[in-house]
């Protein structure tokens, strides 16, 4: 009854035999963030599973990766840049502060988190 998994979905889990569970029933866990799982027999539908990959940052990463897309987003490798560019042009450390900025940034890349000038002064 399980050999019934038609959707690519299944591709990007892996199952866990049912003797690790209570109740006996075979779990999938996302092979790409390794946290979430749902229970792997064909009577469930695959859109948890679906919904999941949407949302999970690193299925996205390592498809994005794959498909000649960005690299992962590194909030560290951001707030250098930012701080090596600020002092380069010579712009006020308030300059990353400003609303229109961080909108632009975010814009760019949904992960970012806004700074501080402090934060990119102790950088």
């Amino acid at each position: 009854e399980d050999d019934k998994r038609r959707s690519s979905v299944w591709q990007e889990f892996l199952v866990i035999d049912g003797a690790s569970f209570t109740d006996g029933k075979k779990r999938a866990k996302c092979s790409h963030c390794k946290t979430l799982t749902f229970i792997a027999s064909s009577n469930y539908r695959t859109s948890n599973m679906r919904k999941h990959l949407e949302k999970c940052k690193a299925y996205q990463a390592t498809r994005n990766a794959s498909q000649g897309g960005q690299k992962r987003f590194e909030q560290k490798i951001y707030r250098d840049l930012l701080a090596k560019a600020i002092i380069k042009h010579g712009y006020g450390f308030s300059w990353v502060e400003h609303e229109a900025n961080r909108k632009i940034h975010t814009y760019l890349n949904h992960e970012v988190r806004a700074i501080s000038r402090n934060t990119v002064k102790a950088g």
